[in-house]
């Protein structure tokens, strides 16, 4: 008998560690092929008007069906027919305050900057969120569409570029808004 209790009974492995790591590399690998199928599928093509964080084209926005919102975003900012820099920004970032005053301060862009400060103002808000959905849509990233300080330029009733972030750059901007015929610069 003393035999019998001195012998251990071995266990045999689980199996459930096995199925855990099938599982795991099953959704790494669903996860890769949707990666692969979202990035073959998402327009990356350059029609729209060019999104710019920082002086570098991040990507393109179509705005082709967006006529609505360029109306009332315009008509809005009173910048229906004249060339205008619309900055969407919050109170609370810096560098929206830095691009604050770089345009008020400088006299060529003073005149021509519209300043909408999303806290303060309902449909700011309203019209910055239509915004960034328009850009999601368009594959830009929803980090980058919700992001602030955000600029456009605008002549004639339309929206030549996007700038996202801090761009104190007066060489950047004049060529830009000396380009809006075009829509794109050369850097």
């Amino acid at each position: 008998m003393s035999k019998n209790k001195s012998r251990k009974k071995v266990k045999k492995p689980s199996k459930k560690p096995l199925a855990l790591i099938v599982l795991g590399v099953t959704i790494l690998v669903a996860i890769a092929i949707t990666i692969i199928v979202i990035s073959l599928y998402t327009s990356s093509s350059s029609k729209g008007i060019p999104l710019y964080t920082s002086t570098s084209i991040f990507g393109y926005v179509n705005l082709e069906n967006s006529n609505e919102y360029v109306r009332t975003l315009l008509s809005y900012t009173n910048c229906t027919n004249s060339l205008c820099i619309i900055l969407f920004g919050s109170k609370g970032c810096p560098h929206c305050h830095a691009m604050y005053e770089f345009f008020v301060g400088n006299t060529r862009y003073r005149d021509i900057c519209r300043i909408l400060w999303l806290e303060a103002d309902a449909k700011a808000y309203k019209l910055f969120y239509n915004l960034s959905q328009i850009e999601i849509s368009s594959g830009i990233d929803m980090r980058i569409a919700g992001s602030v300080p955000h600029m456009l330029v605008a002549k004639n009733n339309s929206i030549y570029t996007i700038v996202v972030g801090e761009v104190k750059d007066e060489g950047f901007w004049d060529k830009l808004l000396s380009s809006t015929q075009t829509s794109e610069i050369s850097k």
